[in-house]
């Protein structure tokens, strides 16, 4: 079992604004003290039911912060929890590095990363929040300032609010540019700006585009549709 930190087993919730744990226990909901027994009594089963049990539990974080260990890992009898404390932080023993098979050696790769190569175009002016990304990291800034690089999401699966609007906008333009700007004909009305916003969803996000997309475009057609009828 890894991750036995404090804050991870036991779990804790120390910052909700609106059920405090002191409000949380008088209305009878999961608080810590629930928490600390669950994980407590979740510990002791896995104990009881396993000949060998490895609790692991890190020493540092990612950014290298250091981490405390359970207090579930403390729970000995008094006589005991000196040794189970100075086990806990003892250094661990040096051990060589187990040979990776196959494809997993360890060994360093070449990056396939290409370093953009330097240009001889430069910047006429700069402004204050660029001067203080220079200062931040010279490098970073060649790349955001002078080669106008940007970082791309590709996880991003929804249309923004201002996506979801251009839609909108691009169906409605189309709408008032056509021969059925003053027509009272509310299905062909409702067939033409449906058939617009998909037209322009697969403009603006290919054919292949997620499905929580499709999903909103659905949604603007409703909205679409009460125009329509508004109209």
């Amino acid at each position: 079992v890894v991750g036995v930190n404090e804050g991870q087993v036991p779990s804790s919730a120390t910052s909700d604004l609106f059920l405090p744990d002191r409000l949380r226990h008088r209305l009878g909901i999961l608080d810590n003290t629930r928490r600390i027994a669950r994980d407590a009594y979740a510990v002791s089963a896995l104990t009881a039911t396993h000949d060998h049990l490895l609790l692991v539990g890190g020493r540092q974080s990612d950014n290298g912060d250091p981490m405390r260990p359970s207090r579930l890992l403390l729970a000995a009898e008094d006589g005991k929890q000196p040794a189970r404390v100075l086990r806990l932080l003892d250094e661990p023993p040096d051990t060589r590095a187990a040979r990776l098979p196959g494809a997993f050696a360890s060994e360093p790769t070449d990056s396939k990363f290409r370093v953009p190569a330097p240009t001889t175009s430069g910047l006429s002016r700069v402004g204050v929040t660029a001067f203080g990304d220079y200062l931040e990291c010279p490098y970073r800034f060649y790349l955001k300032h002078v080669l106008k690089l940007k970082s791309v999401d590709d996880q991003s699966a929804e249309l923004t609010a201002l996506s979801f609007g251009n839609l909108a906008h691009d169906a409605l333009d189309d709408f008032g540019k056509s021969h059925l700007a003053g027509s009272t004909d509310l299905k062909e009305i409702c067939e033409f700006l449906k058939t617009a916003a998909w037209r322009w969803a697969g403009r603006r996000h290919g054919p292949h585009r997620p499905e929580a997309v499709d999903v909103q475009v659905t949604q603007l057609n409703d909205r679409l549709e009460a125009f329509a009828a508004w109209h």
